[in-house]
């Protein structure tokens, strides 16, 4: 069992903001535990892939607010694992409310087994009768097996090296025609298929395996609507909203990743045109791009506008197949808006 120092954090995240790990090897374990407390909703992404940061198994979580312990009352944080399927993995924290927080702990740990748990998990066995109802095993209250004989479990020895216990089988299910279940010198069970069929059947799940996952990103580009957000609605009546050169005007977008990945982004508004020689009379916007939120390019093409009045000039500036995360729209030259709305979608 190991801890890893890359994806676990117990900095608390500010608005709007995330924790985002480090990808680090696991081929050496077979399973993680995630214990997380946060004082506000979050979104938990864990990451694995074969490769750093090209990431093929994507699991989301969205989690409650957990209250601060009070080491009076019984408490723990929130739970949840599972298994290592690739070589490395990453974690990602996503702070969901318009709050700071006071506090976020989370622990990733690495386990060399699968994750089950002798006191809070447990494994039914079980089987299928004559007629396809299926039955649990049945035990007394003390949990000893019950056998439909009236010989006792008790009187049932078996020496390891000379005993052993036969499974058998019938295909039409009378006990007068049963045969031993065949199995090849290295225990592996027989089934009667030549080669070739055994191959085709192994190339038929393979293809099905893969139909499947094509139909779950077509759907995905298929239904996957467009996200609106309002960054600006004054009203007609109000005043706008003003910006100097330098200002930011949006909020920023993220187009997300992976099979839900948005590719085009559009900004929409509204300018009030001021007179000849008031600052506002010769507006321009432009799209800023970046990988980080940290560092923003800009290509220098502006928005243009379709005047629809002297003093309300329109646009909507759209930009196809991002190919950077976060992007946000930037006042180049002052502009008042009365409204702005930002829209992310697929193409």
């Amino acid at each position: 069992m190991a801890t890893s120092e890359k994806n676990s954090t117990s900095k608390p995240l500010d608005i709007g903001q995330a924790f985002v790990g480090v990808a680090e090897p696991v081929g050496q374990y077979g399973s993680y535990t995630i214990a997380v407390r946060s004082s506000t909703a979050i979104q938990y992404k864990i990451l694995q892939g074969q490769e750093p940061n090209r990431w093929d198994d994507v699991r989301i979580l969205q989690q409650p607010a957990l209250p601060a312990p009070s080491n009076v009352n019984d408490t723990e944080p929130i739970v949840f694992k599972g298994l290592i399927k690739m070589k490395y993995i990453k974690v990602e924290i996503q702070n969901n409310e318009n709050v700071k927080q006071l506090y976020l702990r989370s622990t990733l740990m690495f386990r060399d087994a699968m994750p089950l748990n002798s006191l809070d998990d447990s494994i039914s066995v079980g089987g299928i009768d004559e007629n396809g109802n299926k039955h649990l095993l049945a035990t007394t209250p003390d949990g000893v097996l019950k056998t439909n004989t009236t010989v006792s479990v008790e009187d049932i020895k078996l020496d390891g090296t000379t005993d052993s216990i036969r499974i058998m089988g019938s295909t039409d299910q009378d006990v007068a025609n049963i045969k031993l279940i065949n199995t090849d010198v290295d225990g592996k069970l027989n089934i009667n298929v030549d080669g070739t069929t055994q191959q085709l059947l192994t190339d038929i799940l393979a293809k099905q395996t893969l139909i499947e996952a094509n139909i779950q990103k077509m759907e995905i580009n298929a239904n996957q609507e467009p996200i609106m957000v309002q960054d600006i609605d004054v009203g007609i009546n109000n005043p706008p909203v003003q910006f100097a050169a330098g200002q930011v005007i949006s909020s920023v977008v993220d187009m997300g990743f992976g099979a839900t990945r948005n590719n085009d982004v559009c900004f929409s508004g509204h300018a009030i045109i001021g007179a000849e020689g008031s600052g506002y009379d010769d507006p321009q916007v432009v799209m800023q791009f970046s990988f980080n939120q940290t560092d923003w390019y800009a290509d220098g093409t502006a928005a243009s506008y379709y005047k629809e009045s002297a003093t309300g000039w329109e646009f909507s500036f759209q930009r196809n197949n991002v190919g950077l995360r976060y992007v946000r729209l930037l006042c180049a030259k002052p502009i008042q808006l009365n409204m702005l709305i930002s829209t992310k979608f697929k193409n």
